[in-house]
């Protein structure tokens, strides 16, 4: 059974200065803090039963996951048979997915204010190219 907490603000001062000179002990908060092994949430994280995802991995834990097996074995099928949505679903959980994308344009600008300057002018002159390139092709 856990003592009932203290107000931090009814210590006396000399409680307040038992830990006098050791920095990072205050004696009003040493008393409220978590002992060894002890939980400041025993039953964790309530499920959020409104969520789709709670009844996806509810549905598909039944019955010692028969559904999610059905369901992965069903996506290897279609995948034999050519299927790419169904390959690259299988690909990106096995193997991890694969960066699509790198911006670099964005890196100079977080990497200091000199780099961003070279990024804006990069930027400026990628859009003026562009649009020549638009005059040139409609012409």
């Amino acid at each position: 059974m856990t003592k009932p907490l203290r107000d931090p603000f009814s210590y006396s001062e000399e409680e307040l200065n038992i830990n006098e000179g050791k920095q990072g002990h205050n004696k009003a908060f040493i008393d409220n803090q978590w002992k060894p092994q002890q939980s400041g949430n025993p039953n964790g994280r309530p499920p959020n039963t409104s969520s789709i995802t709670y009844w996806y991995k509810r549905i598909l834990a039944e019955n010692e996951g028969i559904a999610a097996q059905e369901i992965a074995l069903k996506a290897v099928d279609l995948a034999k048979k050519g299927l790419l949505p169904h390959t690259v679903e299988i690909t990106d959980r096995t193997d991890g997915r694969i960066p699509t994308d790198v911006n670099i344009k964005a890196a100079f600008i977080h990497i200091g204010n000199d780099y961003a300057q070279l990024g804006l002018q990069a930027m400026k002159t990628d859009l003026e190219d562009r649009k020549q390139r638009m005059i040139t092709d409609e012409s």
